[in-house]
């Protein structure tokens, strides 16, 4: 979720502190309510500077009123907070290097107290959304063995409370698992609702799950969750180097983001993942046409987003363009690419960019061994070399 207040950290500040002084059990319920409303409001942004002790500060004030307040709705306020500060896609700059997943744990375990005191679908909502984003979170910080025992809390949430809210949130897990998990690679026989591998070959997949839930809740926020795990779906075709069928998906993300409109910006912002992933595909196949369309296209997805997700899937594009272009001798569009790959490396503190940068440089080296061009050849292993030895610094 987005923050959508308008208000300025500093007129927030001042709103909570003028009620400082007041004791929460004397406060009105009106006061309560105004002070609750900046509280909020104000968490949330701190969160989204990075500030995370005042955002935990903030967070506590409005605990301290939940227990003060008698039946105002108190306890919805603070799981809300809560579930903001688990955000990591709204955050998605403050993560590019690090992320700790056990902070929004904490926070995800208290909206759980708080829903098991009162097993609304008001705080079902919220702990559905803390729940997807500390899957994200777990993702990030490559603690895939944790994902599963959170999803399955997750759909029991949904079993639960079957609103297009929580389908969303569960839809965006799903599409996490698939990026983090993934699906072993199909013997080519199979469907999106055959048995899944790994568990315990009951059920569809969770590509049909997702199909499942949005013909149940035909929702703009839902088809977003749907989006994301059809591009997270694409890690595995391309493993099968199954180009069709990321083209297929990727046809369906568009489909989407025509039909909902409102939610263009959550849905299109998984394209690059997928035509990322038809570019590596097509570099498998050996169509280097569709290598360098799908890197366009995810060059040009990325120049629209300008996130640093986005950013990533555009280095994995773009190094396999410059790979094909290499290894066909076409020394010069391997070099643009080249070139792309060390603007993102440089704009970008996220090791990852240098890691498909080190494998492009290594691969113009070659070409220029095999193109007769040695003295290009011995300087890109000596610009190597001495990357190597910063790659190494960084602990790539």
């Amino acid at each position: 979720m987005v923050s959508s207040d308008t208000r300025s950290v500093g007129d927030l500040e001042q709103r909570v502190e003028a009620f400082v002084a007041t004791d929460p059990e004397a406060m009105s319920a009106d006061d309560r309510a105004r002070l609750t409303d900046a509280l909020v409001a104000l968490a949330d942004a701190y969160g989204g500077r990075g500030e995370f002790d005042a955002e935990a500060e903030a967070i506590a004030r409005l605990d301290r009123l939940y227990r003060a307040a008698d039946g105002d709705d108190a306890d919805i306020h603070l799981a809300n907070a809560l579930a903001n500060a688990t955000s990591v896609r709204g955050r998605d700059d403050l993560y590019e290097t690090a992320i700790d997943p056990n902070r929004l744990e904490e926070y995800r375990e208290q909206i759980t107290e708080l829903y098991h005191r009162r097993p609304d679908p008001a705080i079902a909502a919220p702990l559905a959304r803390a729940t997807a984003e500390t899957i994200h979170a777990n993702g990030k910080a490559d603690r895939r063995d944790r994902i599963d025992a959170l999803l399955d809390r997750l759909e029991s949430v949904y079993d639960d409370h079957p609103e297009p809210d929580i389908a969303a949130s569960l839809l965006r897990a799903y599409a996490h698992a698939e990026l983090y998990l993934g699906s072993p690679a199909s013997d080519g026989g199979g469907s999106d609702l055959d048995p899944e591998p790994g568990h315990g070959g009951e059920g569809p997949t969770r590509v049909g799950r997702a199909e499942a839930l949005f013909s149940d809740h035909p929702d703009g926020e839902v088809a977003a969750g749907l989006a994301g795990v059809l591009a997270g779906r694409t890690n595995a075709d391309a493993k099968d180097a199954d180009v069709a069928a990321i083209e297929d998906r990727i046809g369906r993300i568009e489909a989407l983001a025509d039909r909902y409109p409102a939610q263009e910006e959550s849905i299109v912002r998984w394209l690059p993942v997928a035509t990322a992933n038809a570019a590596r595909a097509g570099f498998e196949t050996a169509e280097p046409g569709r290598v360098d369309h799908w890197a366009s296209e995810t060059v040009a997805h990325h120049e629209g987003l300008s996130t640093p997700s986005s950013a990533t899937w555009a280095a994995v594009a773009t190094f396999f363009a410059a790979r094909a272009s290499f290894f066909d001798g076409d020394v010069a569009a391997g070099e643009e690419r080249l070139e792309r790959l060390e603007a993102l490396e440089r704009r970008y503190d996220n090791p990852v960019f240098a890691h498909w940068l080190g494998r492009a440089m290594f691969d113009a080296a070659r070409c220029y061994v095999e193109t007769d061009r040695p003295e290009r050849a011995r300087s890109m292993v000596d610009s190597l070399a001495e990357f190597a030895v910063v790659l190494d610094a960084v602990d790539v």
